[in-house]
């Protein structure tokens, strides 16, 4: 075979024609992977996106439930101030002990609604918690019910007093105890600057 010009154009579009072939078929592969890496990095940034959505939505409904329980506790305190004051040395008014427990009720009230919304985010052992803790505070309000009745009618109302002051204590031991473990709950499943790990 001579070298011509006429040769070495066939030669070169009889291993051209493969080679470039071979690298359109490696274009190809190194595009596939690399779509496929981008795709991946895009879900997994997506995966991440959603679980701090949860994570944040999770600890917003702690934060409710903690903010609803400490303004029934301030409340309480509150009612209790301003119900003995009229009742037992007849200062201030009836109106203001009668506000002093609407407040309370509406405080139980707001913490019972915190507790609805974090269900939504808990497993049954985290619920069980909230439960808990509402009941205490519920168990307070019937409680403060008893105590001003007792006061009233100017029977029993130590007896009262002391089972009252016994369930408030629990309910601020047990907001205590529940923030703590409401910490904890979130700690376990943040990373690095307090949100959620990956």
């Amino acid at each position: 075979m001579e070298l011509n010009a006429e040769n070495i154009t066939a030669l070169a579009a009889a291993v051209g024609g493969p080679v470039a072939v071979f690298a359109a078929w490696l274009g190809y592969r190194g595009g596939k992977a690399q779509a496929a890496a981008q795709v991946e990095g895009v879900q997994l940034q997506l995966n991440g996106e959603r679980e701090f959505a949860l994570w944040s939505a999770k600890r917003d409904a702690y934060a409710s439930v903690l903010a609803a329980a400490e303004a029934f506790r301030v409340s309480f305190n509150h009612a209790t101030r301003v119900t003995s004051m009229y009742l037992e040395e007849r200062l201030g008014s009836a109106k203001a002990a009668n506000d002093a427990e609407a407040e309370l009720r509406q405080n139980l009230q707001a913490l019972r609604l915190s507790q609805s919304s974090l269900r939504l985010s808990l497993n049954a052992t985290e619920s069980a918690r909230v439960d808990d803790l509402t009941a205490l505070a519920t168990k307070v309000f019937e409680g403060f019910g008893d105590w001003t009745d007792a006061l009233q009618q100017h029977q029993g109302d130590e007896r009262a007093w002391a089972r009252l002051k016994e369930n408030h204590e629990q309910f601020s031991t047990s907001i205590h105890d529940w923030a703590e473990a409401a910490q904890s709950a979130l700690a376990a499943t943040s990373g690095v600057g307090g949100g959620p790990r990956p």
